[in-house]
């Protein structure tokens, strides 16, 4: 009686559990397992409680296993004609018709097919119900297979371990046994005591031997049970693998309550392998086809493709116009690149399962998306260009190749293939032109300016609306004069000046794109000619157009435009020219060589703008050039932030601040500026860049930074490098 309390005992703490984790709603997956493992765990105690009781009469075993099967059957299998399970279950319900009549109860036996790939078990019911998973039946090889399955579970019937399951769940649950019909159908999966296992292999394999099948062949079973949980116990890598999470769970509670595969075939052996013993030749499983092109699928989706063509091949030489097993087949070998094979396949399944057809081309682009999400641009162009050999010129597999053209930089066929969605499929431009955007601001953010030029520029290609073109046209034009090509920026700038009349900003780009390029006179005539366009502009406009064209000729050594223009500044009427006007034209000064004449202009600017940051950076820069360190030093740190970034010159205060320590022998202290502006405006590392924009003698300090910068790096990595 003791043994009985503490079984009850555990059992309500058990409940108790199950019903405080229902409370806190934890975050685990659904499944059955943990009520399998309990059973399993369970079961032994079950059979050792110190209870008799008296047998149900049969009629009543029936009527209770009737109701539990029905309520079961019903979950299973919804209200839908399926020709391919029907036909299994009258195959199951025929070789367990060859089995019950040789049971020793007169039971009204039925038989059950539950097509559930992910069910690797069978179990009974009491009064005569057996059922078979599909997931089972897939590890078969044989019919003497199920044969020995159905006989095995016909026995837990025929001996009472299934009608005492019942009435031991009765006397748990205080409960008559006309109100046990709802119960768990768990409770007769999780296997009985391993006396009771053993007994219904032996009783089992006698019952398919005597129904003319080999009582052996349910060995190779048990080996595959014991195969498939050694390769199965380890964590899955993905939801497809050959064994769901679903079916590993199903199949751990099978181990935990049944004998050890090793055991049960040594009983079977012993028993039916004497001398002298022969047995029938084992039948072939009917429908094995269906099971093969299951675990054909599963093993596509866990990405195992040799394994699938192999499983695939071995469905088709049986039912050679299997649909499923086909499109298995012939996405397997489409993963594995064996493209001809694929479209040969594919084509079968076009006329008669238009579905399974248009599977394939869907997991064709499924692998190139998958190749362009990890960035492996030739690879899903290639794969891309594979799919529309299943269906010419299909838009979401055109959209595809364009996108893996264009990450792997094939602008020419990003070209082409663009073309032809916008002649045949004219809506789904849009996302092409959305990826290239998006790749074109990833390459500039990255510093790959020529790629982003690229991106931008083909990009702009696709535009109909110039508004919407202005942020494209901003990495275009920034792309170029970031990688120095100054005549392509000037061409993007001058765009962007026109979209948008007055704006300072793209004017003072525009202009020093034109003088890097090394035509100054040629860029003053352009800005005029774009001045002359402005019929509208007002007083501003015009002064800061005028100064642009007034430091284009300075540039080119004509000084005298720049004389009458700072007369009008520093004289009694300067007419509109505001006091920040000057220092833009001081820059020109500046970029002309005429330090002494730009920090004049800035000392006079800062009398009426002291607190101006960027007319203090100007002046920093030209007391710079003109040998005024500590001076150009305090004043850039002064201004103590690296937000003003004056357009793509990238002439920040911390840069004019390291190149002062530099000449200043404060090596350490200029590399960390050096290295912060470098980080974000790597163009100063190029020297032919900086030639284009600055003065002589910062281009030759920028030039011994890098490389300082580039001996200390080394030195570094050679230190950790370990010596052999």
């Amino acid at each position: 009686m003791s043994q009985r309390i503490l079984f009850l005992a555990a059992l309500l703490l058990a409940i108790a559990g199950l019903v405080l984790s229902e409370v806190r709603k934890a975050d685990a997956p659904v499944s059955p397992a943990p009520l399998l493992y309990f059973l399993a765990d369970t079961q032994r105690e079950l059979t050792r409680l110190p209870v008799s009781f008296k047998r149900i009469p049969d009629n009543e075993e029936v009527v209770i296993g009737d109701q539990i099967a029905r309520y079961y059957s019903t979950a299973q299998n919804p209200d839908r004609p399926d020709a391919e399970r029907e036909a299994i279950e009258a195959y199951v319900r025929k070789v367990g018709g060859r089995l019950a009549p040789r049971a020793k109860r007169r039971l009204p036996y039925r038989f059950h097919y539950i097509p559930d790939h992910d069910f690797i078990s069978a179990f009974s019911l009491p009064g005569g119900h057996v059922f078979v998973g599909a997931g089972l039946m897939a590890l078969m090889h044989s019919e003497d297979e199920l044969a020995g399955v159905l006989g095995h579970e016909i026995e837990h019937i025929d001996h009472y371990h299934c009608a005492e399951r019942l009435q031991v769940e009765a006397a748990l649950r205080k409960l008559p046994l006309g109100a046990l019909a709802a119960i768990p159908v768990e409770i007769f999966m999780a296997g009985y005591s391993k006396d009771q296992e053993l007994e219904a292999d032996r009783e089992g394999a006698s019952l398919a031997a005597a129904a003319g099948y080999s009582p052996l062949e349910i060995i190779a079973l048990f080996s595959e049970f014991g195969r498939l949980w050694q390769e199965n116990t380890a964590p899955a890598r993905n939801p497809q693998e050959e064994l769901s999470t679903m079916a590993n769970a199903v199949l751990a509670g099978y181990f935990r309550s049944h004998p050890l595969s090793a055991e049960r075939v040594e009983q079977i052996r012993s028993r039916f392998s004497q001398p002298g013993q022969t047995w029938p030749s084992r039948r072939p499983l009917e429908f094995s086809y269906v099971f093969l092109r299951e675990r054909a699928r599963r093993q596509v989706g866990a990405k195992r493709y040799s394994r699938a063509v192999l499983l695939a091949a071995q469905a088709l030489a049986l039912q050679p116009d299997d649909a499923g097993a086909q499109r298995a087949f012939a996405e397997a070998r489409f993963a594995l690149g064996d493209y001809d094979v694929a479209v040969a396949t594919y084509r079968k399944l076009v006329g008669p399962h238009p579905q399974d057809a248009d599977g394939v081309r869907q997991f064709a682009d499924a692998l190139a998306r998958k190749a362009l999400e990890d960035f492996h641009g030739e690879e899903a162009a290639k794969l891309a260009h594979h799919a529309l050999e299943l269906q010419p010129d299909h838009p979401e597999t055109l959209n595809l190749l364009a996108r893996a053209q264009l990450q792997s930089s094939d602008f020419t066929g990003a070209t082409e293939t663009t073309r032809k969605i916008r002649a045949m499929y004219p809506a789904n431009i849009g996302e092409v032109k959305t990826y290239a955007e998006t790749l074109a601001s990833q390459a500039f953010k990255s510093f790959k300016y020529e790629r982003a030029a690229k991106l931008s520029a083909f990009t702009l290609a696709l535009f109909t609306d110039k508004e919407d073109a202005q942020p494209m046209m901003v990495v275009l034009a920034e792309s170029e004069f970031a990688r120095a090509n100054f005549s392509g920026a000037a061409v993007a700038y001058r765009k962007l000046a026109e979209m948008s009349p007055g704006s300072e900003a793209y004017l003072f780009d525009y202009a020093d794109a034109l003088g890097a390029a090394g035509s100054p006179l040629r860029g003053a005539a352009e800005i005029e000619s774009l001045l002359s366009q402005r019929k509208k502009a007002g007083a501003a406009e015009i002064i800061r157009m005028r100064i642009e064209a007034t430091g284009l000729r300075l540039l080119a050594g004509d000084e005298a435009p720049a004389r009458t223009l700072r007369a009008q500044a520093e004289g009694p009427n300067p007419q509109g020219f505001a006091p920040e006007f000057l220092g833009r034209l001081s820059w020109w000064y500046y970029r002309a060589g005429k330090s002494p004449q730009a920090a004049a202009i800035l000392r006079r600017a800062l009398t009426v703008r002291p607190g101006e940051a960027e007319l203090l950076i100007d002046f920093a820069w030209a007391e710079l050039e003109n040998g005024a360190l500590s001076d150009a030093q305090s004043r850039f740190a002064a201004v103590n932030t690296d937000a003003i970034l004056v357009s793509p010159l990238g002439n920040s205060p911390v840069m004019g601040r390291a190149i002062a320590r530099w000449r200043m022998n404060q090596q350490d202290a200029a590399l960390r500026d050096f290295d912060s502006v470098v980080a974000r405006f790597p163009q100063w590392t190029d020297p032919a860049w900086v030639r284009a924009l600055y003065p002589a003698s910062v281009a030759q300090t920028a030039a011994a930074l890098a490389a300082e910068h580039d001996r200390r790096a080394a030195l570094a990595k050679s230190r950790t490098i370990p010596s052999r």
